[in-house]
């Protein structure tokens, strides 16, 4: 869900975007926190295919993480949200 830093209200709903465009940092990280896949996109949504995630993690996903944090044109990256992998 859309976060925003100028009036926007509690995480109820989706708001407007208010920024001059959407874009997203998003990081795959190993089980020890490390860096092992990074990328933008412009989208609210991201796929990586089974290639691409098994040459990122060869050990599988145990452990692994998820940071995304959203990329405003004026103040950068936000604060980023991290999920495990499932």
């Amino acid at each position: 869900m859309r976060r925003g830093r100028i009036d926007a209200d509690a995480w109820s709903a989706d708001i407007p975007l208010g920024e001059e465009s959407e874009r997203y940092a998003v990081s795959l990280l190993d089980a020890g926190g490390a860096p092992v896949w990074q990328g933008e996109t412009v989208q609210p949504s991201l796929t990586l295919d089974a290639v691409a995630l098994e040459a990122a993690l060869p050990g599988g996903t145990q452990g692994a993480r998820l940071r995304v944090a959203q990329i405003s044109a004026v103040y950068g990256p936000g604060r980023a949200r991290e999920v495990t992998v499932t």
